[in-house]
């Protein structure tokens, strides 16, 4: 490929200049910062029955598995050093509503799918990837549930019926 570059550019003059003009960091392991949807650890008092049905799934699911790694649930950090929210609390807050309306979606379909978690799809075990990046375009399925899933054009008994997302997915 580079030598096919080399030749475009004797023959037709043009430069390729790269830039960012934003950079999301969603490695988990970077307790500093994490531009995604993880939320905080929620006392187990205060948790609805939606997610504790999705975290007993979680670990069932991990439990069948081969998987040494155990799922990524809560970050403990409260710290981080956030380049999307005005404020910590914003964060926990729109986090936790994320967390638990996606747990509530997890309970919709008849068979939940292996890799749908209230934070979007992952195949790893967690709460899901929780991306917050999306266009005008589409929106991935790694974005937490709430954003995308769902059809309220269903009929009543399919269970798209029963959410009305926010930014709807285009189907290809």
């Amino acid at each position: 490929m580079p030598a096919l570059l080399d030749e475009l550019k004797r023959d037709i003059k043009f430069q390729v200049s790269c830039f960012k003009n934003n950079y999301f960091i969603n490695f988990s392991r970077d307790y500093s910062s994490y531009d995604c949807c993880w939320p905080l650890e929620i006392n187990e008092k205060n948790k609805s029955e939606h997610l504790l049905w999705f975290e007993h799934h979680l670990e069932d699911q991990f439990q069948s598995s081969n998987n040494i790694i155990p799922p990524r649930k809560y970050r403990t950090n409260n710290n981080l050093n956030d380049s999307l929210f005005t404020s910590t609390k914003s964060r926990a807050v729109l986090e936790r509503a994320f967390l638990e309306k996606g747990a509530y979606i997890t309970t919709l379909p008849n068979e939940l799918q292996g890799s749908m978690r209230p934070l979007g799809f992952e195949k790893y075990h967690s709460l899901g990837f929780g991306s917050l990046f999306f266009t005008y375009r589409n929106i991935a399925n790694n974005c937490p549930l709430v954003l995308w899933w769902g059809d309220l054009d269903q009929e009543e008994s399919h269970p798209f019926s029963k959410w009305h997302p926010l930014l709807p997915r285009k189907i290809n």
